[in-house]
């Protein structure tokens, strides 16, 4: 075998690309996957990154209870401040209902009392008066000074005699 040797045999050139690929990669694993070296992710990682995932989610959700639940109670206290705010509208139409009627009463107490006042003194009046119409019936002539001279076909004279009688027997004050 006369064979000159240019270059590098099989199993050089194999125990070479061998020694390359350790060195430079870190072993086989760069081209298989990446497991357990340091370029790739480690379960550690891969665990520690769910745990942050899963308490990112959990955040959230909490979160978002609250505001859910934030909206509510506004919800509930814009409705129940409706209703108050309604209720105080029926207390407040009450009210001036009342204070109306109180008004009104009062000015009928006012003006039967005042009317009251104006009777007792209308009765005080009419008496008065009655009284001295009274005396005054009783002072003036019940019959005309002067009667007509004439009889009836029974001869009873018109006016009668007791017509002439001077004597007020239905006054007191006479």
């Amino acid at each position: 075998m006369d064979e000159k040797n240019t270059g590098m045999s099989g199993w050089g050139l194999i125990i070479f690309l061998i020694l390359l690929f350790m060195f430079m990669g870190g072993g086989f694993g760069n081209f298989f996957g990446n497991r357990g070296n340091c370029c790739g992710v480690t379960p550690c990682e891969v665990e520690k990154q769910e745990i942050i995932d899963s308490a990112r989610t959990q955040y959230l959700i909490e979160q978002t209870a609250r505001q859910t639940q934030e909206m509510t109670n506004a919800g509930i206290n814009a409705l129940g401040n409706k209703v108050d705010y309604y209720q105080i509208q029926g207390l407040r139409d009450k009210v001036n209902e009342v204070t109306n009627e109180n008004l009104q009463l009062k000015n009928r107490i006012y003006n039967d009392n005042k009317f009251n006042q104006l009777e007792r003194q209308n009765e005080g009046m009419f008496t008065a008066l009655d009284q001295k119409i009274s005396q005054i019936a009783c002072n003036i002539p019940q019959r005309p000074p002067y009667w007509g001279a004439g009889f009836i076909n029974c001869g009873t004279p018109i006016p009668p005699g007791y017509a002439y009688n001077t004597n007020c027997n239905s006054c007191t004050n006479c």
